[in-house]
């Protein structure tokens, strides 16, 4: 009774069906005081101590190593050049497409492995852009030299634009001010196709990747076959930025009026 009065209402009472293998059930009076083994907790809060020792095993969940694994291999490229580079870059992006249906089937879904994933997205994509702009400025494409600049800036303003500046935006709106993914955007039919349909999704994402490859290894059927996809995705991304812009107003206008 003297521990379950100190306990108070830092327990929970859990049928059997609700207890895993994880926890230890003690019967303290009436109520069945369910916790995590080895850590102990002050009120309805985990310690500072369990609080350590959950993030260090997010650490080594499978899917987050298996990001890990894409930093590694996006470096390989990096320090290659032409097929080498365009191997190991496959190889990063095959990874990609494991690390949520790995992170999902091993219930291993953590703020730590979302926020990883969407990093090492953006940064792979900024690679792959950079790299395809200087294999366009330094003539080892195949495009004529009246196109050389025009397509390096747009391969420049896509890096910006699409993957810091647009993702960014949703990131901030999504996390930081809870506004509703299907709120940026979905007027315009361009972003409902993007966003709606897998299949768009899935066709634009790997276009996108595909058309800055085969710029770096100077393949002109992959590059011509990736370009609508490309263009897809990018056009679909900067008319979601511009919506988002008027979004951003409105919520302001929203806060000044209310402040008034």
């Amino acid at each position: 009774p003297g521990l379950e009065r100190r306990l108070g209402r830092g327990r929970s009472e859990a049928r059997p069906s609700e207890r895993c293998s994880s926890f230890c059930v003690a019967r303290l009076g009436a109520a069945d005081v369910c916790w995590p083994l080895g850590l102990s907790f002050v009120g309805s809060l985990p310690t500072s101590r369990a609080r350590s020792a959950m993030k260090l095993k997010e650490l080594l969940y499978v899917a987050n190593i298996i990001d890990y694994a894409r930093i590694v291999t996006l470096y390989w490229a990096v320090i290659s050049n032409g097929y080498t580079f365009m191997g190991w870059y496959a190889v990063s992006y095959i990874l990609d497409a494991l690390d949520g249906p790995v992170a999902r089937a091993m219930n291993q879904e953590s703020r730590l492995g979302y926020y990883l994933d969407m990093v090492v997205d953006r940064v792979s994509s900024c690679v792959c852009l950079h790299y395809a702009a200087t294999a366009v400025l330094s003539g080892d494409t195949f495009l004529p030299q009246s196109i050389v600049w025009p397509t390096a800036v747009m391969l420049w303003t896509c890096l910006v634009l699409v993957e810091l500046v647009a993702h960014g935006t949703v990131m901030f709106l999504s996390e930081v001010l809870g506004v509703h993914q299907k709120k940026m955007g979905y007027d315009y039919a361009v972003v409902r196709m993007y966003l709606s349909d897998k299949r768009y999704l899935g066709w634009a994402c790997i276009s996108f990747e595909a058309f800055g490859l085969g710029l770096i290894v100077n393949s002109i059927p992959l590059t011509l076959l990736s370009f609508p996809g490309f263009a897809f995705r990018a056009v679909a991304n900067v008319t979601r930025l511009v919506a988002l812009g008027g979004l951003t107003g409105s919520r302001k206008g929203e806060e000044s009026s209310t402040d008034r």
